[in-house]
């Protein structure tokens, strides 16, 4: 879905027929820039991520569904006096895989409507001659593409049982410290947020400083990589988790709707928290 470049050798093209949008070439063969503005060019790197993130939610709701079903009426193992066999979803095992993905799904459609929207703000800010949020949404696509279609490869059903807004408070998310005194705290919407906020600030403020230990940039980001894309994933998982945050402070159609929602998005906040929990080296509560 990136751009490409193609070269050809001794073949004849139309010059009608020739992708000419951010530059051209004349019929006598002069290359020449176009007075296109070639950001312009950055505006389909952002639709085309987007369209992604949003076709990855669609593509995860099915698979879960499927999976979940099959665990429903799948029975794998048994008591010693010769009962049923134990449903497989009933196995905490295979809820502990199967649910972060049942909430992941919800997740990445809620921030997928939000990139719709981020699109069309930028698309109309092109027009305008406005680039000042170009780099911002299209380096937030494209990490959005790689993180949901990185979660969307599922195994299979039976799964073997037993086996931006927040730099504005960067110097205030670098000191702060949790005083949660239960797991109940932890249920608490604006204290899993400033926990995901508190560690994606830490992360990039550690890549800047390595960073500037080196005289040449592009060595730099050669040699600190790893942290880079790990600071990127923290910083995806942020959006992601407000986002999901931000849907469930509006109102939802539909009885139980919205409760069910608020348990999938704990469930999904927390599964990250525990998976990264070596990250988290201090979290911030109110």
């Amino acid at each position: 879905m990136d751009n490409r470049v193609l070269r050809f050798d001794h073949v004849r093209i139309l010059i009608n027929k020739m992708l000419m949008r951010g530059s051209k070439v004349t019929r006598e063969g002069k290359y020449v820039m176009s007075n296109v503005p070639r950001q312009l060019v950055y505006g389909t790197m952002v639709y085309e991520p987007q369209t992604i993130v949003s076709d990855t939610s669609c593509a995860l709701s099915r698979q879960i569904t499927i999976a979940t079903r099959y665990s429903a009426v799948r029975g794998q193992f048994g008591s010693q006096n010769g009962s049923l066999e134990t449903r497989v979803i009933d196995y905490q095992t295979q809820q502990s895989w199967l649910f972060p993905l049942l909430a992941s799904a919800y997740a990445f459609r809620f921030v997928g409507k939000r990139l719709k929207w981020l699109y069309t703000d930028v698309t109309q800010r092109l027009q305008a001659g406005d680039f000042s949020t170009l780099p911002e949404a299209h380096t937030c696509t494209a990490d959005l593409k790689s993180l949901t279609t990185s979660i969307t490869a599922l195994p299979s059903g039976k799964k073997p049982v037993g086996t931006t807004a927040y730099m504005g408070r960067m110097e205030h998310l670098m000191r702060c410290t949790s005083d949660i005194q239960g797991a109940e705290g932890w249920l608490k919407s604006h204290v899993v947020l400033q926990a995901f906020e508190a560690r994606a600030a830490r992360m990039s403020v550690a890549c800047a400083q390595k960073l500037a230990k080196f005289v040449n940039p592009e060595e730099g980001f050669a040699e600190i990589s790893p942290n880079l894309v790990e600071a990127s994933v923290a910083h995806c998982q942020l959006i992601v988790v407000s986002k999901f945050i931000e849907k469930l402070q509006q109102d939802i159609p539909g009885k139980g709707v919205k409760e069910q929602l608020e348990i999938l998005c704990s469930v999904y906040a927390l599964h990250l928290l525990h998976k990264h929990q070596g990250s988290l080296q201090c979290h911030c509560a109110s």
